[in-house]
């Protein structure tokens, strides 16, 4: 039998893992791995000395976007050359939802079991931090970081849109500096967001088209517009439409980006505070070899 480090977040979303701890161990046994399980400490310290064992063949992680992103760079910054296994449990699980696992965790086991190992892009961040779906930064990325944990954990990944939505009237735009390989570009932007895949917050098929495969990622910039405009294009997004045929966004799509601002500004890494501008963002394309179903 095969043996898997499973490392879990217990307070991720609606605890599901936590509850449901003993149904996905027994699912994983009858697809022939015996996975230990690892209680990720609030510290977020990882033993690497477990996940590198000879005897662990795959490391798996159970959580939001942050606990995935959390092995991954560990796993990245060690060296831990093992297939990886990632089960959405939080709040928003995009990078899960990109892969297509199912949200029934009970069900996704062996559906991942009976699948492939690819491998998948990954976003390096000033040569140092790693991120798996999205980098964000602008207004509404620092309101989400103030919203009411009660809140996400009733409303799911929709508590992250109220606030910001309920504040659109005041909100200010800021100057942003856009270097890729091919263009450099300025604009007044409400919000960008750099992604790996199709989905942010949850809401899925935010692109039309998008691979984490081809070493490339796509940005998206929601330029200053009039209220009504802005209104108008959240409620695109509201309504999982695409959206980058709207005149106040720009859409880019490079292996690298150069972000800056005259302004200060703290960014979103899959959903949790990240660095400052400015920042390089390189895509890594050999780091990390995934199981898909």
């Amino acid at each position: 039998m095969k043996k898997a480090a499973f490392l879990y977040n217990p307070v991720s979303g609606d605890r599901f893992v936590p509850n449901h701890l003993d149904q996905m161990l027994e699912q994983f046994q009858s697809n022939g791995v015996d996975a230990l399980a690892y209680r990720l400490p609030e510290s977020g310290e990882i033993d690497t000395e477990f996940l590198n064992h000879e005897k662990i063949d795959y490391v798996i992680a159970a959580g939001g976007d942050g606990t995935i992103r959390l092995v991954a760079q560990t796993m990245i910054e060690h060296n831990i050359n093992k297939p990886y296994i990632a089960l959405g449990g939080g709040t928003c699980n995009n990078f899960t939802t990109n892969l297509d696992v199912d949200s029934n965790l009970i069900h996704a086991i062996p559906e991942i079991m009976g699948g492939s190992i690819q491998k998948v892009d990954v976003g390096c961040v000033n040569n140092k931090d790693y991120f798996l779906s999205s980098l964000a930064g602008g207004v509404f990325v620092q309101t989400s970081f103030a919203t009411d944990a009660g809140l996400k954990e009733t409303l799911g990944p929709l508590a992250y849109y109220i606030k910001p939505l309920s504040e659109l009237k005041n909100v200010k735009s800021f100057p942003l500096t856009i270097e890729t390989d091919k263009e450099t570009i300025t604009e007044n932007v409400y919000l960008f967001l750099l992604l790996n895949g199709r989905s942010v917050g949850n809401f899925t098929n935010f692109l039309k088209q998008t691979d984490i495969q081809d070493g490339k990622m796509e940005m998206i910039l929601i330029k200053e517009g009039s209220p009504v405009e802005t209104a108008n294009l959240f409620l695109k997004i509201l309504k999982k439409e695409d959206i980058t045929d709207s005149n106040q966004v720009v859409y880019l799509k490079s292996a690298y980006f150069k972000i800056s601002s005259p302004e200060d500004m703290v960014l979103s890494i899959d959903g949790e505070e990240g660095p400052s501008l400015p920042v390089e963002v390189s895509v890594v394309s050999d780091v990390l070899s995934v199981i898909v179903p």
